[in-house]
């Protein structure tokens, strides 16, 4: 492999990076506000941050559960 293929390839891996960490702050955001609509609350910075620093697989599971979640208990037992 040549240096040109080994720079596209590093490339290729920090794009794709930017392009994970994108997608996890919009459905960070998402969540938010869809959070804060379904129960009249503000969220705490504290809970951002366990947001922020949960997995995009519990990420996504508390999205695709949004309907079903009754309390914001559940949403904490889904992050920690």
């Amino acid at each position: 492999m040549n240096w040109k293929n080994s720079m596209s390839n590093f490339m290729g891996t920090i794009v794709q990076d930017y392009i994970e960490r994108g997608r996890k702050e919009e459905l960070i955001e998402t969540l938010i506000n869809q959070l804060e609509k379904k129960f009249d609350a503000h969220l705490d910075k504290d809970f951002r941050k366990k947001l922020e620093n949960a997995s995009m697989k519990s990420l996504k599971k508390i999205r695709d559960k949004i309907f079903d979640i009754e309390n914001m208990n559940e949403v904490k037992e889904i992050i920690e």
